[in-house]
């Protein structure tokens, strides 16, 4: 699992937004180890973290970290190719939203491995349980698969790594109805 780019910027500040945010707490500088985090306007269970790819990535994991203040306690993730059509993540099995347990403080970060990996252009990260009554704050991480493409033509959504189709379980959105699938090996 490597970093997909928040903590290198590799993923731009207008890859990044929030349901509300405070000035200087911006959505873009919720970025693991970064010296602010991202802070919502509100503290309830609609607040959001998001990060549109602009591509379908595999995501196998996600760190989060908290910043002096205040810090994301536990979070559902939810992910798909538009921000009107998220499904939030089911482990294999489950009729509900996977809750994930996240940080204890505001400078650890907590590494959270996902099941069966996640092949999505949007991830949202919405905090269910935070420290404190006044303040959520988050920093984080995706982690994903270096070299890793899924061809957007193919209705079967076929999957290569470096050049040779692969057959592997994971969560899409679309056709499937995010249930667990195998990529179609076949070129196209």
């Amino acid at each position: 699992m490597l970093p997909l780019g928040m903590a290198n910027g590799h993923i731009e500040d207008n890859q990044i937004s929030a349901s509300s945010d405070v000035g200087g707490y911006e959505a873009y500088k919720g970025r693991l180890n970064g010296p602010r985090a991202w802070q919502a306007a509100m503290t309830d269970t609609n607040q959001w973290l998001q990060v549109n790819f602009n591509t379908r990535t595999i995501i196998t994991g996600i760190q989060t970290q908290g910043l002096w203040g205040g810090h994301v306690k536990s979070y559902r993730l939810l992910f798909g190719d538009t921000e009107d059509a998220l499904t939030v993540y089911k482990e294999v099995g489950s009729n509900s939203g996977k809750v994930f347990h996240a940080n204890s403080d505001g400078a650890t970060v907590v590494t959270n491995d996902i099941d069966m990996p996640i092949i999505a252009s949007i991830v949202r990260v919405n905090p269910q349980d935070f420290a404190g009554s006044t303040i959520i704050r988050l920093r984080m991480e995706l982690l994903g698969c270096e070299d890793f493409r899924v061809d957007p033509t193919c209705n079967h959504n076929a999957c290569w790594y470096n050049d040779w189709p692969i057959d592997i379980p994971f969560h899409i959105p679309g056709n499937h109805n995010s249930e667990r699938v195998n990529a179609v090996t076949n070129y196209i």
